[in-house]
């Protein structure tokens, strides 16, 4: 993908990359899921290193960690312990799909 990025960059624009974690790769997550979190922190830190090597070649890259926002995957968090979730949000709740969007 180097050279396609490296094509799309002006020297008033620089090529970006946008990932997209969790903020369960920011911590412990509450529940036990050990792949999802640890997936998701590779997720940062593969953000981290490319942002580091490619911002010489004008290439950005930033990654988004939303907290629990609906889908299915939410869904199950939610249905499996909806109250302890919550407390671990400051809002009290999930996202919605236009706090997303």
């Amino acid at each position: 993908f180097g050279p396609k990025l490296e094509k799309a960059r002006t020297n008033a624009s620089p090529a970006r990359v946008i990932n997209i974690a969790s903020i369960d790769g920011l911590g412990v997550p509450t529940f036990e899921e050990y792949a999802y979190g640890a997936s998701k922190a590779g997720v940062l830190h593969l953000t981290r290193i490319m942002a580091g090597h490619l911002a010489g070649r004008n290439i950005t890259f930033n990654c988004i960690s939303p907290g629990l926002f609906p889908s299915k995957m939410g869904a199950q968090v939610l249905a499996a312990g909806e109250e302890v979730v919550k407390m671990a949000i400051p809002f009290g709740r999930a996202g919605s799909a236009k706090e997303i969007a």
